[in-house]
């Protein structure tokens, strides 16, 4: 609580993808916790094709990568513009491999002061077979985490 009330820069490290979740975390970040004097860090963490390899030809896999960095660059670029636009001083990394082990080591290599991340609100089914991101990260990131979850519609009277 001391560090919100001083005007000391924070490592502010927002996680984006291409989901409406992901936008909505970045928005409310923006909105209600980053302080014009903080650095904002956003990593986006792609797919990779390199385990294709054999299965694809490895033109196709190159093509693949292009493809899917050309994506994450766009996605990127659309939160810069916004940090920009709330004058913001922020940069940016894509990396590869698995969402919750880079987001984590990313926490670590910045020294980030907290994480940011949105929450797509998988079933528990989906969340024990495909594993939660947001989930991961709260249990294993070196700093605390801001779960931003998307709200729920209000049931019809």
């Amino acid at each position: 609580m001391e560090q919100l009330l001083t005007s000391e820069q924070r490592e502010v490290l927002i996680a984006v993808d291409g989901s409406d979740c992901s936008e909505l975390a970045f928005n409310w970040a923006l909105r209600n916790y980053c302080k014009p004097q903080d650095h904002v860090r956003l990593i986006h963490v792609r797919k990779s094709f390199a385990d294709m390899e054999g299965k694809l030809p490895a033109d196709a896999i190159e093509t693949l990568e292009q493809q899917s960095e050309a994506a994450a660059r766009v996605i990127v670029e659309k939160y810069m513009k916004k940090c920009a636009v709330a004058d913001l001083d922020c940069d940016w990394k894509i990396a590869v491999g698995d969402e919750r082990e880079v987001i984590c080591r990313e926490v670590m290599r910045v020294c980030a002061d907290v994480l940011i991340v949105g929450t797509r609100g998988l079933s528990p089914v989906k969340k024990a077979l495909l594993g939660s991101v947001s989930e991961y990260c709260a249990h294993h990131s070196a700093c605390p985490v801001i779960i931003v979850k998307a709200k729920e519609p209000k049931p019809n009277a």
